[in-house]
């Protein structure tokens, strides 16, 4: 966490402070059915689709715990009840963050701060990396960068044989990179 900003550190100790006053516990390896409703709950908020994610999640997740390549985390409030959640994975180098959820009043809160300096740490005691995986949202990349990770470049090659594919395939590209109302005029 010494590469994380000076603004990150606070909001760490600030949410650490948080967790001992408010009296939240947070579990690690939960039951999934406790995780799906907060996960499914961020998936609706912001407008994501996952085909069949109710049906696949248990198994899924159970297929983690059995091969030890990750674990979950669960922030509970003083009474009992589930307020975030977030899965991490992992290879033979690297830590992802790759599910989570919140509760919907808790969104702006502390709470995303405290799993991810969990996870951070987690991911570091296992002498991994923690891969941030970007974002394409201004704030969530704002809030990512503050914990002190590092850029990487990213390139992907592609191989179009065909001019008409690769056209369409460009024109796609463009229209759905650009978040414009397009206005078609006759």
């Amino acid at each position: 966490m010494e590469e994380a900003s000076k603004g990150a550190r606070k909001e760490i100790r600030r949410a650490a402070r948080e967790v001992a006053e408010q009296g939240y516990r947070l579990e690690e390896n939960p039951d999934a059915k406790e995780m799906l409703p907060l996960i499914q709950d961020t998936i609706s908020a912001k407008d994501f689709k996952v085909d069949r994610l109710d049906e696949r999640f248990a198994a899924w997740w159970q297929a983690i715990i059995d091969h030890k390549v990750g674990c979950g985390f669960l922030l509970r409030d003083q009474a009992g009840a589930p307020m975030a959640a977030d899965v991490l994975v992992w290879d033979h180098h690297t830590a992802y963050s790759i599910l989570g959820g919140i509760r919907a009043d808790l969104r702006g809160s502390r709470v995303g701060t405290i799993l991810l300096e969990r996870m951070i740490r987690e991911a570091h005691g296992r002498g991994l990396d923690f891969d941030f995986e970007g974002s394409a949202l201004p704030g969530v990349e704002r809030f990512m960068r503050s914990f002190g990770g590092q850029l990487r470049p990213m390139c992907r090659v592609v191989k179009i044989r065909s001019p008409l594919t690769f056209a369409l395939w460009q024109a796609h590209r463009y229209f759905t990179q650009h978040r414009r109302p397009w206005v078609w005029v006759d």
